[in-house]
């Protein structure tokens, strides 16, 4: 278990090989009963203490006692009137079946009051309320839960429910989920995008709380929502809560691929919900996400003795004390079906309607020894433990239950169901706990103590926020490298000085805001050694004009097409030898495999071999062989007509971190290499190449692919677009510098008073991205022997359509368009103009695709991936800027032939 200080307490246990650590939370609702109606009657249990906060309180503590990973609360905003109705609440207001029922996130803040690790979910449905309300709420609870807040997100289903807030119904289930999209990108955008993690600054000196710079409006507009923004709320330690999503519908499987990181599912054997399972990993590996980071959960009722006639015993009481129609409502509600319609022994295995039939007959399936099904056989299955499995026995057999559950349906977890409670929590903790922790599959303690629920749940200390994989990751406004850098200018300008002997103590005394705002430590620090030859001044003199594309290093000039291959030769061993990093060739071992989608790609060097797959999405329409696309995680362009969408886990090459070495490209290569994350991805993506050059049955077409990625990895695919010759097609989205800005245009923007992106931002220990060389030259980008335009040039004459966004400056457009605008230079002088396009536009998210640019993208996608006579003269400057020629180029562009 890791402290709040970072230190370990004990080390986690490890599963045996093969196995998994179980998640267990505990499934709840704020009614009596929940998943078993009627059960309030049994002398020891307590649930119709719900509306007592000493009852929450003691459960709570009870489960974190027993390392339980969480509470999971469920919700529903109506009652169940199907059964005997319409609309009759009669039965439940009898039986007391999850009616009445208390709002669940009031009680959290008590609950995480009197525990320090016990995460909380929380179940909230988006048909009833503004996501900007919703935000404030759920924020607020992350706050004073200290970030062991989760979501369960619903569309709701209840017909009950619509009708009290405004619905004269409930929407159909299309429009549900359509609105439940457009609802989370929302969240994201208030809670990941509004404010910057150092907005708050407490600023006494200067009377300062929040740096208004740092807060900034969201200006959402869609179908279904206006949101202006910003916020309300300050940045909360998980900023979004874990999200946890139960619908296994097509449309909610979709939505659980992309968002959800723990999965909820019941079912009454392993292969009903077996097949759930796979679609949703296959899906989030699609959406460019590793499937394993989605956690599946499944409702599963222990009903646990020391013999099995103790168990058995206990499951027979509870089974008479269950209510029938308490039962039936919850079916009801459930599936919308009234079983009150159907006469008492009828055998409902014959009857015409199919969703009876269905369900009873998968029932029947794994409870063969049942001779009829009539509606009490249905109101007996589901009385005790609801629609999940009940599991009856000893703890060494309910322990091989769940180990079958995992090994069949690949599930990572349960939500345990109570038949009473706290009596069924505390048999699961005396009498079940012990058994898994003895066969290594549940932990003996929780990995971060005091941690945030995200910290437990995925046992990664310090991964309170999203994972980089989840698709809302780039939301996240995080502080500028610059600035991060910044925050450690004092100690650095100290230490300097004590190196110099110089005692300056007078600064302990001004606040790090002051010292940022005011001292320029890099003219301090060259001041200070300036008989070192690499002064900052001394450096900046070699060459501020953007380098000479057209003459060699030994100055001769290139005159031909035949000519500008070796010189792009030449470019790109500099640029592998500055910034980029060794790219290594095709490994001497190399196989691959295609299978479900899925392509898996085996090779070793030296020895050493790694595995890593792709997935790929097809067209609904189109050629085969498809042309197709790679998007590094997952890619933020809309998938074209007719191209296929191959993701990759790119993370999984080489770690997104400060420091270098991590990933399997490093264990292929060693740590000594010289390549940086970014040339690791592009490897990863080109034998993603050879593997579709050797695998027709993966139906792609090799010489017809291009390459994704925004942000960092716009990044990386302008980089894989520049090292590997064979796209067709090379699209970066909001790269910046390393990708579409070059460094001296982006020094110049910093030095005349705008924040962007610049060389010292990227070099070690602030990103992993390019090689150590890269470092030396980041001190004085002058030196470097190219620059941005160059690089794109190594593209031409294939296709580059570079896209912008106006919003985020950050990332530097400005220094972007006059980079591209020199790189055209380069098209130009091949003949080639209309290959490159560039297109820059606001008024939407970072990483948003904007349709406005549809018609750019799909001209460049039908040109050059498509094979079809179509215009890609694109040069979109939305942003009016200018680009002075005569202040960055002293080169003139020849005509190559």
């Amino acid at each position: 278990m890791t402290t709040t200080n970072g230190t370990s307490k004990a080390e986690g246990a490890q599963p045996p090989a093969g196995k998994k650590l179980l998640i267990l939370n505990a499934f709840v609702m704020m009614c009596s009963g929940h998943q078993s109606p009627g059960l309030w009657r049994h002398p020891k249990d307590q649930s119709h203490r719900f509306n007592e906060l000493e009852y929450w309180q003691d459960l709570a503590k009870l489960l974190e006692k027993g390392k339980f990973h969480g509470m999971f609360i469920a919700d529903v905003l109506g009652g169940y009137d199907v059964y005997k109705g319409p609309q009759n609440l009669e039965p439940v207001k009898v039986s007391g079946a999850q009616w009445p029922i208390n709002e669940p996130l009031q009680v959290v803040p008590a609950m995480a009051g009197v525990t320090k690790n016990l995460g909380f979910g929380v179940t909230i449905a988006t048909t009833y309320e503004q996501p900007y309300h919703l935000a404030r709420r759920i924020s607020t609870a992350d706050h004073l839960t200290k970030g062991r807040l989760a979501w369960n997100i619903v569309t709701g289903y209840l017909d009950s429910a619509a009708r009290n807030l405004g619905h004269t119904s409930q929407p159909n289930h299309a429009d549900r989920y359509a609105a439940a999209d457009e609802y989370i990108e929302v969240i994201y955008k208030l809670l990941e995008s509004s404010w910057r993690d150092d907005a708050v600054v407490l600023d006494a000196k200067r009377g300062v709380y929040t740096e208004p710079s740092r807060v900034r409006k969201i200006d959402h507009v869609g179908k279904f929502y206006n949101v202006p923004g910003p916020h309300i709320c300050q940045p909360s330690p998980q900023r979004t809560p874990v999200l946890c999503q139960a619908g296994t519908s097509k449309s909610g499987q979709a939505f659980a691929s992309k968002n959800a990181e723990v999965v909820f599912v019941a079912g009454h054997s392993p292969s009903v919900i077996k097949k759930n399972v796979a679609a949703i990993r296959e899906q989030a590996a699609e959406n460019g996400r590793d499937p394993q980071n989605v956690k599946f959960l499944t409702m599963l009722c222990p009903i646990l003795g020391r013999t099995q006639e103790e168990a058995e015993a206990k499951y027979e009481e509870y089974t008479n004390l269950a209510s029938v129609d308490g039962a039936l409502a919850l079916f009801g509600g459930w599936t919308g079906i009234d079983l009150d319609t159907y006469d008492d022994d009828q055998e409902l295995r014959h009857v015409e309607s199919n969703a009876i039939r269905s369900a009873v007959e998968g029932w029947s399936k794994s409870l063969p020894g049942v001779a009829k099904w009539t509606k009490h056989t249905v109101a007996k299955h589901i009385g005790v433990g609801g629609l999940g499995a009940t599991v009856v026995g000893t703890p060494e057999k309910v322990a091989d239950e769940l180990e079958r559950w995992v090994a069949e349906a690949d599930v990572d977890g349960f939500n345990i169901a109570y038949s009473i409670t706290p009596g069924s929590f505390e048999d699961v903790i005396e009498l079940l706990l012990p058994e898994l922790k003895k066969r290594g599959i549940f932990h003996e303690d929780y990995e971060v103590d005091g941690g945030t629920y995200r910290e437990n749940l995925y046992k990664r200390p310090g991964q309170s926020g999203l994972l980089p994989d989840h698709p809302a990751a780039h939301y996240r406004w995080r502080v500028p490298e610059e600035d991060s850098q910044a925050n450690n200018k004092l100690g650095s300008l100290l230490h300097l000085m004590q190196v110099d002997g110089i005692f300056v103590s007078v600064l302990n005394s001004i606040s790090r805001d002051e010292f940022n705002r005011n001292v320029d430590l890099p003219r301090i620090a060259a001041a200070t050694f300036s008989s070192d030859p690499t002064n900052v001044d001394a450096q900046q003199a070699s060459n501020a004009k953007l380098p000479d594309p057209f003459h060699f290093v030994d100055g001769s000039a290139v005159t031909s097409k035949s000519q500008w291959d070796t010189r792009r030769e030449e470019i790109n061993q500099l640029y592998q030898n500055d910034e980029a990093g060794t790219f290594p060739p095709k490994p001497s071992t190399f196989s691959a495999t295609f299978a479900s989608n899925i392509l898996t790609i085996t090779c070793s060097e030296g020895g050493k071999p790694i595995s890593f797959t792709a997935s790929i999405k097809y067209p609904s329409s189109g050629q085969v062989p498809y042309p197709a696309i790679i998007g590094y995680g997952g890619g933020s362009i809309p998938a074209p007509a007719g191209v296929a969408m191959i993701n990759y886990n790119n993370l999984d090459l080489a770690a997104d971190a400060t420091t270098r070495g991590g990933g399997k490209f490093y264990t292929l290569y060693g740590t000594s290499t010289t390549a940086g994350a970014e040339a690791a991805w592009a490897w990863g993506a080109s034998r993603i190449l050879d593997a579709l050059e050797i695998t027709p049955g993966a139906r792609i077409n090799p010489e017809r692919v291009g390459i994704t990625g925004c942000s960092r990895y716009g990044k990386g695919a302008f980089m894989a677009g520049a090292l590997e010759p064979r796209y067709a097609l090379t699209i970066p989205q909001e790269s910046g510098v390393s990708g579409s800005g070059c460094w001296r245009l982006a020094a110049d923007l910093n030095k005349n008073g705008q924040s962007v992106e610049a060389a010292g931002n990227l070099a070690m220990p602030n990103t992993n991205w390019l090689c150590p060389a890269f470092d030396t030259f980041a001190k004085a980008i002058n030196t470097l022997p190219f620059d941005h335009h160059m690089i794109a040039g190594m593209i031409a004459p294939r296709g580059l359509y570079v896209i912008d966004n106006l919003d985020y400056v950050w990332l530097g457009p400005e220094s972007n368009f006059g980079c591209m605008t020199a790189a055209q230079e380069i098209y130009k002088s091949l003949g080639a103009t209309s290959s490159m396009g560039y297109s820059a536009i606001g008024g939407h998210a970072h990483c948003a695709f904007d349709s406005r640019q549809q018609s750019e993208l799909t001209a460049f996608v039908n040109r050059f991936l498509l094979d079809k006579d179509v215009d890609t003269t694109v040069i979109n400057n939305g942003g009016g800027f200018t680009f002075d020629k005569s202040k960055w180029i002293n080169w003139t562009t020849p005509t190559l032939t």
